[in-house]
Parts: C-alpha cells; structure tokens; sequence
C-alpha cells in the first residue's frame, strides 16, 4: 500500500535535510558520472577489401587487390584478375557501385580500372601492367585527377620569354 504523506492531512515527518538527501544525491552521482561523461567506445567502419561475384553458378571471393581492370559487354563482365578472368552477369553501373571509388576508376564506358595497377597514362591511353586500354572523352577529367588536384607545369623558353605548358594536357 502507498501513501501519500504530503498532503494535509498527513504533513511530512521533520526530518534534517541532508541526513537523508546526502546519500541519494552521492548515489545520484555516481550513476552520472559513470554514464554520462565516460566516452562512448569508438566505432570504427572498416570497409571490406573485397566482393563476392557469381559466375558459372559459383560465387568467388575477389580481393580488390587482385583486380587488374573490368571489361563491360553490355549486361556481362569480364573482370580480368592477376591470374584468371571471371564473366559474370552485371551491369558496369552496378559493379561501379560496389567498388571503392579510392581504389578505382573508370576511364571508359567498357572499362573499370584499379588505379594501382596504373603505369603511365599518355594522350587517350592508360597503360595498365599487361595491358593499354583507351580512355573516353567523357572520362578524361576524373583520370586527371589521378594524380591529386594541382596541376603540374613545365617551363618552356621560346626565343628568351618563358611560355607554360600543362604537363597533364592531353593534346
């Protein structure tokens, strides 16, 4: 049974204040300050290293590291690896999706690159390791930045006055 002691009919015993709100409001803050002010754990997202692709009713394992380039044939894929090729059925947007932006580019509408397996990029070409895919016009702006965003130049005399060229144009 409660009751209510606060009420007219039934004032509230005199007791000295801080013997009895002393020990809640120690408790009280105990409580806070093992809640509240203590950090929360950081969560850290770690983003995978790899995807999964089916091809020939299998699924395989396919570490970002591995992949060379992409080869786009209209709704398949041709993923060319270090060692192997896989085929899958998937659209070169949806594959494009799926992989980190940081790692790779594309540089054509029928192809996906991983830009560490990048050697040299010359005019509409990027050689990669084994292989020199060409690059869309539509795709020369994102494969100049490649590099990082400043654009490096190369000083030029023509007869004594200084002319500056753009080392990354592609004329």
């Amino acid at each position: 049974m409660i009751q209510d002691l606060g009420t007219e009919s039934h004032p509230l015993p005199a007791f000295p204040g801080k013997l009895l709100i002393a020990p809640f409001t120690k408790a009280i803050n105990k409580i806070t300050e093992s809640r509240v002010f203590q950090p929360a754990p950081e969560q850290t997202e770690t983003q995978p290293d790899h995807i999964f692709i089916r091809s020939n009713s299998r699924f395989f394992r396919l570490n970002f590291d591995e992949i060379v380039y992409i080869e786009g044939m209209k709704d398949y894929l041709k993923i060319h690896l270090r060692d192997y090729t896989l085929v899958t059925h998937q659209t070169m947007s949806e594959m494009e999706k799926q992989l980190p932006a940081t790692r790779f580019i594309r540089v054509h509408r029928s192809y996906i690159i991983s830009i560490s397996k990048i050697k040299s990029v010359f005019g509409n070409r990027v050689e990669l390791t084994n292989k020199t895919l060409p690059i869309g016009i539509n795709y020369k702006d994102g494969v100049s930045g490649i590099g990082g965003n400043e654009v490096k130049h190369q000083q030029i005399f023509l007869q004594g006055k200084p002319i500056t060229k753009k080392l990354n144009s592609w004329n």
